[in-house]
């Protein structure tokens, strides 16, 4: 009887049979990575400026405010100040509405 070890690939081996034998280093790899990551920050950013010069076109347009005047402001006191607005729009405060739209017209 012959004790010999097959031949045939075990455990994790088994699996690294299916893949080729390419290291993540690889230049090519790399330069793919980088370029899908640079499109997915390209993209991310487009999205945040479209969301921020949207909200500030619907102030704009619904409630009379200046584009100039909010264009200093970052973007979470844009999403905050549109919150603020939809929520007092609702509530049908109209002096509260009015002050709070004031400095921006």
């Amino acid at each position: 009887m012959n004790c010999r070890l097959s031949d045939k690939p075990v455990g994790f081996a088994k699996i690294q049979a299916y893949f080729p034998s390419q290291s993540i280093f690889d230049p090519q790899f790399m330069s793919t990575l980088a370029i899908v990551l640079a499109v997915l920050l390209a993209l991310y950013f487009a999205i945040k400026i479209l969301g921020r010069r949207s909200a500030i076109r619907l102030m704009v347009e619904n409630y009379g405010l200046i584009p100039e005047k909010l264009a200093p402001l970052s973007d979470r006191e844009i999403k905050e100040l549109l919150a603020k607005l939809h929520h007092m729009a609702e509530r049908g405060h109209s002096v509260a509405l009015e002050t709070a739209t004031r400095p921006y017209r």
